[in-house]
């Protein structure tokens, strides 16, 4: 069910920034010299990196990031923490594989003054993920 709500709601988000911020790099500022809506398409990975890499590479790491994803939800020893680490980076990554899919790009959004790269709500899934991850691999 977390799976399902995290996806669905990036993809609200991504709806709301295309139908109205449709042309690329219109913003709405939220807060002032920090925090904008900015529409976006990114033909690349995450954070824009890879930007000129063939779409079907792109595509291929991207399934076989939530294949890794999916056999560690499902491995037996790893604890509840763990799976839900995994379902964040899944979410992510089969959200954005989405837009990637429909459209030939994913739409990214978030503009903080203090990050070089605009990004989605899926990309934060996928660094949360990782972050849980290791946390719950040491602790």
């Amino acid at each position: 069910m977390l799976f399902f709500c995290l996806i669905f709601s990036d993809q609200i988000f991504k709806s709301f920034v295309a139908k109205y911020l449709f042309n690329n790099g219109s913003k709405i500022i939220l807060i002032s010299n920090f925090l904008n809506l900015t529409y976006a398409e990114n033909t690349g990975i995450a954070f824009s990196m890879l930007k000129n890499l063939n779409k079907y590479i792109i595509v291929f790491l991207v399934l076989f990031v939530i294949f890794l994803s999916i056999l560690f939800i499902f491995k037996k020893s790893f604890n509840n923490n763990s799976k839900n680490a995994f379902i964040f980076i899944l979410a992510g990554a089969t959200s954005n594989l989405l837009d990637r899919l429909l459209k030939g790009f994913v739409i990214d959004y978030i503009e903080l003054s203090l990050f070089p790269s605009i990004f989605n709500l899926a990309d934060i899934y996928i660094i949360l993920g990782v972050f849980y991850s290791f946390i719950s691999l040491f602790f």
